[in-house]
């Protein structure tokens, strides 16, 4: 037993020593320690832009559809008659050119009404003769009496026939009228219009009897659209409407590849209830001819839009990209010392990429032109030059 316990404090003895050992070599093997180099700052970077203060055209989008000048035109005749004959194009979407008769109605019974009038214009006009004949001859026997005649006033004009003459004079121009209003209806039996005209709607053809404004057709200016336009109702006070000697606000849009042009002659008093829009109605007056293509292809009414107005000038401003506007009023810059610093704005307008504002920019002042996380106002930055908006 004894035994046992020297040979177990021998091994023991062996472990230590050989720990000891293992340790004094790793310390005197190790290479010497170097000092503790200084830690480099790296200032972070930020991207901007210089901004510069110009005067800024701005434009609203609008969505509309394309509709008839003064909405549709009502064809009625202001004389009743039998339909007796149409205009070849009298058909749904024809083209019927201005002055051309689009209906005409049966004569017969005014030309006999005109030819009674002429009648009695003749009869007017030879009692006329007859009464200035009775006017002459009563002037001489006044002047043989005059001694004896007794003059109160009213008896020299019944001796003269004065009354009578004035009223031959008046058949004779109610009988003119007459004439006159004979002929106009005459005329009436032939419907045209001052304009070109398509036809939208046929309510009565040859052979039907028609009466006094009663619809025939429905029918629109050819040549002449207007659009009927919805935008923000916080845009309306930016467009002008056109006067007498200002036009209004330019209005673009393409359809059917073909570049139109108009201005805005109206703006609508009241929001569209269901959408709270504003509406402007745009007289679509300019057409430019696409590149290398024909135009022949018309604006069909009921053609939906995107179109955009031109809403004035917004003076001395930035343009800066939207994502650098900070809740509408500032934005981060970096100032002269290679610091950020915020700058106090008043937004004028924005899209989606862009927004115009008012900034007192200092001196040597750079937009940064994104946003900025973890960074205080007084940090030293790294400015990287973007290309301007």
């Amino acid at each position: 037993m004894l035994l046992r316990v020297i040979n177990l404090g021998k091994l023991s003895a062996v472990c230590f020593i050989m720990l000891f050992s293992l340790a004094l070599y790793a310390i005197f093997s190790s290479p010497p320690q170097s000092a503790r180099a200084q830690v480099i700052r790296i200032a972070p970077s930020v991207e901007v832009i210089t901004a510069n203060a110009i005067d800024h055209p701005v434009t609203i989008t609008a969505q509309g559809l394309v509709i008839a000048p003064n909405k549709a035109i009502s064809l009625t005749p202001q004389v009743s008659g039998l339909i007796i004959k149409t205009h070849q194009q009298f058909i749904l979407g024809g083209l019927i050119p201005a002055g051309d008769s689009i209906i005409q109605i049966e004569q017969t019974d005014l030309k006999i009404g005109l030819s009674e009038a002429e009648a009695k214009l003749s009869l007017a006009i030879a009692s006329l003769s007859m009464e200035q004949g009775l006017q002459r001859l009563a002037k001489k026997e006044f002047e043989l009496n005059d001694r004896i005649f007794v003059d109160d006033g009213e008896n020299k004009a019944l001796a003269l026939r004065v009354p009578q003459l004035k009223q031959a004079k008046a058949h004779v121009q109610l009988a003119k009228n007459a004439v006159t209003k004979a002929e106009v209806s005459l005329q009436r039996t032939h419907l045209v219009l001052p304009y070109d005209a398509r036809v939208l709607l046929i309510t009565a053809t040859v052979g039907e009897f028609i009466n006094q404004q009663q619809s025939i057709a429905v029918l629109t200016k050819a040549n002449e659209r207007w659009l009927a336009l919805k935008f923000p109702a916080k845009f309306i006070d930016r467009l002008t409407i056109r006067t007498p000697g200002k036009e209004g606000s330019l209005v673009s849009f393409y359809s059917n590849n073909q570049a139109y042009q108009g201005e805005v002659i109206s703006l609508l008093a009241d929001l569209v209830s269901a959408t709270k829009l504003s509406g402007a109605i745009v007289n679509v007056k300019k057409l430019k001819q696409t590149t290398g293509e024909d135009f022949k292809s018309s604006l069909l009414i009921g053609t939906h839009i995107s179109a955009t107005i031109t809403a004035g000038v917004i003076n001395n401003a930035y343009a800066i990209p939207r994502e650098s506007l900070i809740n509408n009023n500032h934005v981060y810059v970096v100032d002269k010392n290679q610091q950020l610093q915020s700058r106090v704005t008043t937004l004028k307008w924005q899209s989606k990429h862009k927004a115009i504002v008012a900034i007192n920019l200092e001196e040597h002042d750079k937009i940064i032109t994104g946003q900025v996380f973890g960074l205080i106002t007084g940090t030293k930055v790294n400015a990287i030059e973007q290309v301007n908006l």
